[in-house]
């Protein structure tokens, strides 16, 4: 089969960066992969290069054979082009620059198309440069379709988006407009739906109202009959406007055109690259799940208690357990290492009494260290028979709700289950500059022993992000469900603050004129790029001079073994002594009380976060729910919120040229930069809010006790006693 391609390519950003289509938005790289994908994904379908390899031998032998050719021409207009970036050779594409108006640039390709009738090729297709082909029986589809119904009906594809840790896996975007949109050009009741029988089951065809798939393809018969029809090259913008028109017009008015039924969409099918289209979904429903506990627990006539185990407080816990302890039918407490302290959620501390020490060996700490937390929370609600939990939520990895199984043997047990270790792929191996020792590597396998107890223990558990439910072992993931701890939006929020005047927050002055950025971590070390960070500040205090940044954290490391290359130095002296920097335009503002950070994010012109692969921090989504736009690394899970030119902006986390261009252009003019910061707002909202997040937890709990009994049996307790620790 011989194929031939049309592909009409144009990229040059308004002034704002936020045109309507991608090629008019500032950052390239998203239409780099777009375009690569489609280019690539043509040859890798029907191109003659594809092979089997033989292991045994190490040689190769042709595969789908007869092999397929396909030429692809890409038309451009002028100099607006990405061609350039796009790393491929001249066996993908070739070639055919233009002066064409870059709106009519469509009609160009179809006249490439239509001045190689005398070629004879099977198939003429007409393909926007943001679509990706996945099916390799799709114009052998067309074929069937031809010689079932005839050249005179035409099928397109539905154009779908496919979604990642999205509401929906899948959306068709292409669905029915009103009809008067197109009666003009087709009549849709003029046999209106077609059937046929393939492959043993029964596949519908439909003339659609939205007949748009940002592509057509036509056989030989018919590329003929179109380029021979009156309207042809007419230049005409009459349907929607002229890209539109370039794709779908011509075709609409030659013939009756029919789509796949949507309940067998899938038949013929191309992918939209991008969330353009998804983005546009609304929130998902919220979980029907009463406010009340569970009948059978209410019918006792007390409230339904819930335990929240972690070493601090309030954590990953205390905003949930604040929320539920404030609705009608629930009591909370919570035990941790802090003071004990009544209220709506009880306190309750506990002592440890051993730990690990350098006698033990490196990769048994943790383990040690759990196994101390677990025995003293077990001690201090030993001591606590008047509690009597319906459901325990305890942290993994600290080992504290443990034992737990066996104080409370009927009562079951949720746990939060933020990382697993891996050696390879993961923040261990993520920074050569900062290689791991051995022991290091080793010492994250046993790092998992106390969350393997509890993926076994627990009766189900939640992961904050996608990402890091999937670095589970995959016999557990059934059981662990995704569900975020939630943001206070209503507390994380935007001010009406003038960030063109001179600001005053924290302690901090920004003058009149001056662009605010923002960098909070818990702590200043590697794992979170504090290094990389500075980098960029200096980088971006060199080139311009309306550039303040403040620092928000700790001079620690909470995560990473930084201290082996630093010396007697902190990880924040040891970077100061690598450069000389500005200091009184970086300003480290130490740990700040929430209500200043919410301002400070609010007031910020652009918001830094780096990242290794690992837990997602809150000060992100906290950035982001007060609107701040957000230049963040390309790097999980950070790639489920920050949606590159939608939600944020993302660059690769060594790249300090990347940064600096990327925070340049937010800089250059930040009231552009808006959009991103209110979409951010927006994702916080609707999917991330405390709103959002407790009744989907409250649901967790409820299921959790559903598969446990409900009755309490008369519990004989022991009298309180310490455990003896060796």
């Amino acid at each position: 089969m011989r194929l031939l391609f049309a592909v009409p390519h144009y990229f040059n950003p308004d002034a704002a960066g936020r045109g309507r289509h991608g090629s008019l938005r500032r950052d390239p790289a998203p239409r780099v992969r777009a375009v690569s994908n489609c280019l690539t994904a043509i040859q890798q379908l029907y191109g003659p290069r594809q092979c089997v390899i033989d292991i045994a031998k190490r040689t190769t032998a042709p595969a789908n054979t007869p092999a397929a050719t396909a030429d692809v021409i890409v038309c451009t207009s002028g100099d607006h082009h990405l061609l350039d970036q796009l790393n491929l050779d001249s066996r993908y594409y070739t070639h055919r620059p233009t002066t064409e108006d870059p709106r009519l640039l469509g009609y160009e390709c179809h006249a490439v198309l239509r001045d190689r009738l005398a070629a004879n090729y099977d198939f003429y297709g007409y393909l926007e440069d943001d679509l990706i082909l996945h099916d390799p029986q799709f114009f052998v589809k067309l074929r069937w379709f031809a010689k079932q119904f005839g050249d005179g009906e035409l099928l397109m594809p539905n154009r779908y988006e496919a979604g990642r840790n999205q509401r929906v896996h899948k959306a068709y975007v292409d669905g029915p407009i009103r009809p008067e949109a197109t009666a003009a050009f087709q009549n849709v009741a003029d046999v209106p739906t077609l059937e046929a029988e393939v492959m043993g089951e029964r596949v519908a065809f439909e003339r659609p109202t939205n007949p748009h798939s940002g592509g057509a393809f036509l056989s030989h018969a018919q590329m003929t009959a179109w380029a021979a029809a009156p309207h042809f090259l007419d230049r005409s913008a009459a349907f929607i406007g002229p890209l539109e028109s370039a794709a779908t017009l011509g075709p609409m008015r030659t013939f009756r055109v029919y789509k796949p039924a949507t309940t067998n969409a899938a038949f013929l099918e191309v992918e939209h690259a991008g969330t353009a289209f998804l983005s546009k979904i609304g929130p998902a429903p919220k979980p029907s799940v009463p406010d009340a506990p569970p009948a059978a627990i209410a019918s006792r006539g007390d409230p339904m208690h819930v335990l929240y185990v972690h070493q601090n407080y309030p954590a990953q816990f205390g905003h949930v357990a604040a929320a539920l302890a404030a609705t009608p039918g629930y009591k909370c407490t919570f035990v941790s290492r802090k003071s004990a302290a009544p209220g709506p959620v009880e306190r309750v501390q506990y002592h440890l009494r051993g730990g690990a020490t350098k006698h033990n060996h490196a990769c048994t700490r943790s383990f040690e260290n759990a196994v101390h937390h677990s025995l003293a929370v077990y001690t201090a609600l030993r001591a606590r028979p008047d509690i009597k939990p319906d459901l325990v939520v305890g942290h993994s990895g600290f080992g504290s709700t443990l034992y737990l199984r066996d104080l409370y043997p009927n009562t079951p047990i949720l746990n939060y289950f933020e990382y697993f270790y891996h050696t390879k792929g993961s923040d261990l191996d993520f920074r050569p500059e900062f290689p791991v020792s051995e022991v290091g590597r080793l010492r994250a396998r046993t790092r998992n022993a106390m969350i393997l107890l509890d993926l076994e223990a627990c009766a189900a558990g939640y992961s904050p992000t996608h990402w890091q439910h999937s670095r589970l072992p995959e016999a557990f993931r059934p059981k662990v469900e995704v569900i975020h701890d939630g943001i206070d939006t209503g507390f994380w929020k935007p001010t009406n603050e003038d960030r063109r005047g001179a600001r005053a927050v924290g302690g901090l002055i920004v003058p009149a004129g001056t662009k605010l950025v923002t960098y909070v971590a818990r702590g200043f070390e590697a794992m979170r790029g504090f290094d990389v960070f500075m980098k960029v500040a200096k980088r971006l205090c060199d080139q311009r001079q309306d550039v303040m940044f403040a620092v928000v954290g700790e001079d620690r490391v909470c995560y990473g073994g930084d201290a082996r290359f630093t010396g007697s130095k902190t990880f924040k002296e040891w970077v100061l002594t690598q450069d000389n920097y500005d200091l009184s335009r970086i300003r480290f503002l130490g740990r700040m009380p929430p209500r200043e950070l919410s301002r400070l994010l609010a007031a910020s012109d652009l918001h830094m976060y780096f990242t290794t692969p690992f837990v997602l921090s809150w000060s992100l989504l906290n950035a982001m729910a007060c609107g701040a736009p957000v230049l963040a690394s390309d790097t999980p899970p950070v790639r489920e919120v920050v949606r590159d030119g939608d939600t944020g902006l993302l660059a690769p986390f060594h790249d300090v040229d990347r940064w600096c261009e990327r925070a340049n252009e937010v800089l250059d003019d930040p009231g552009a930069a808006r959009p991103l910061g209110e979409a951010a707002r927006e994702l916080m909202r609707d999917h991330y809010s405390v709103e959002e997040c407790l009744p989907r937890m409250r649901k967790l709990y409820h299921d959790a006790l559903g598969r446990a009994s409900v009755t309490r049996p008369v519990r004989r307790r022991a009298p309180a006693r310490a455990i003896a620790v060796t």
